[in-house]
C-alpha cells in the first residue's frame, strides 16, 4: 500500500466516522475562536481529516488519489530513501500551514469554521507541477486539459480573487496557502527540483 493510499483510507475513514457523530466533528473541526481560547491546537492537522458531506470527500480523495501517486514516484527519483518520510511530512504540515492565514483572519470570529483536505491537496497537485510543468492536467467534469503550469498560474490567481472577493464559503486562502507550499517544499529538500523545473519551463520557451 502507497503512503498516498494510507492517507486517502485514513480520510474516508475518519470523515465518515465524523458523518456519524457530531461530538467528534465539534471535536475535529477548525475553529479559530476555539483554537486561541482552548488551546486546541490539534485542529490545524484534525481539521484536514474530515469533510462536510460526501462529495467536499470524494472530490478531494479522488485528486489526492490521481496525484498523489504520481507526487510519490518524483519524490523517490529525487529524494531517494526518505522520500516516503518526506511525503508524508509535506502532506500532513500543508493541512497545517495552510490554515495559518485562516486562523490569523478569523481567530475573534465565533460564526467561522473550516474543515477538509483541500490545503494539503493542492499542495500534492502544486508539487506534481513543480516536477511535471510541461506536463497536462483534466479538469473534473470538463473534457479539457490544460498545460500543469499554466493551470496552475490560473489557479493561484483565481483563488487570490476568491479569496479577497469571493462569498461562497470555501477556504480559497487555504488553497492558495497549500498550493504555494506543495510548490515549495520539494525546493526545500533538494534545490536539484528547481533545476529540473527551469530546464522544462526553458524547453517550452524554445
Amino acid at each position: 500500500m502507497t503512503y498516498t493510499e494510507v492517507i486517502v483510507l485514513i480520510t474516508l475513514v475518519f470523515s465518515i466516522i465524523s458523518f456519524r457523530s457530531k461530538k467528534i466533528f465539534e471535536w475535529a473541526v477548525f475553529m479559530p475562536v476555539l483554537i486561541k481560547k482552548e488551546k486546541s491546537y490539534y485542529r490545524f492537522l484534525t481539521s484536514g481529516f474530515i469533510h462536510a458531506n460526501w462529495l467536499h470527500l470524494i472530490l478531494n480523495v479522488y485528486v489526492l488519489y490521481v496525484f498523489g501517486h504520481a507526487v510519490e514516484t518524483n519524490f523517490k527519483l529525487f529524494f531517494g530513501k526518505f522520500s516516503g518520510l518526506y511525503f508524508v511530512i509535506m502532506y500532513l504540515t500543508a493541512i497545517i500551514i495552510s490554515e495559518i492565514p485562516l486562523y490569523i483572519k478569523n481567530r475573534n470570529n465565533p460564526e467561522y469554521a473550516s474543515l477538509g483536505a483541500s490545503g494539503a491537496v493542492s499542495a500534492i497537485v502544486f508539487s506534481f507541477i513543480m516536477f511535471q510543468p510541461t506536463g497536462s492536467i483534466g479538469i473534473i467534469l470538463l473534457p479539457i486539459t490544460l498545460p500543469s503550469v499554466l493551470l496552475g498560474v490560473l489557479f493561484l490567481l483565481y483563488s487570490a480573487y476568491m479569496s479577497k472577493y469571493g462569498s461562497d464559503n470555501i477556504a480559497h486562502s487555504a488553497h492558495f496557502t497549500g498550493a504555494l507550499y506543495g510548490f515549495i517544499f520539494p525546493v526545500i529538500i533538494s534545490i536539484e527540483v528547481l533545476y529540473s523545473f527551469l530546464t522544462q519551463i526553458n524547453q517550452i520557451i524554445k
